[in-house]
């Protein structure tokens, strides 16, 4: 059994869109894989691209979903439309950048923190809408964060 149908056996989170985060190379084989790709809405290889980014993320957080277009575009305003509190656990600090950048042109702010760890004691002392989590950190991955984010709040 995957993190993610772990993730879907949850009450409240059967429909959760989950990302699949991994290095140049693996995206292929799990795109390729059918009982993986049931499982998650998009595939990113690192290092992640803007571009990539924001068409997932206006893919994902759109209410109407409208299609992202291939070129560029940044709705500094969506953060007034879809308000969300967002927290990124990622060690790269060129990646936490990339991710900040793009997130602050879409008109949010994020909260980083290098690892799973700094993650649960910042879930604790706050409740966020999104969480985007690496799965390769030092000190603790984002698969173990995760598995206890799970059990800490079901």
């Amino acid at each position: 059994m995957t993190i993610a149908d772990k993730v879907r056996d949850l009450p409240n989170y059967k429909r959760l869109r989950l990302i699949m985060l991994s290095s140049i190379g693996n995206v292929q084989s799990y795109e390729n894989s059918q009982e993986v790709n049931l499982d998650f809405t998009a595939y990113l290889s690192k290092p992640i691209k803007k571009s990539q980014l924001l068409k997932i993320l206006i893919n994902i957080l759109s209410k109407d979903n409208i299609p992202a277009s291939t070129q560029s575009k940044f709705d500094h305003l969506m953060a007034d439309k879809l308000p969300l509190e967002v927290i990124v656990a990622e060690d790269n600090v060129v990646n936490q950048k990339v991710v900040s950048n793009i997130l602050q042109r879409l008109g949010y702010h994020a909260d980083l923190v290098a690892n799973g760890l700094e993650v649960l004691p910042a879930l604790r002392r706050q409740a966020y809408n999104v969480i985007l989590m690496d799965l390769q950190m030092r000190e603790m991955d984002g698969l173990t964060a995760t598995r206890q984010i799970c059990q800490e709040w079901p």
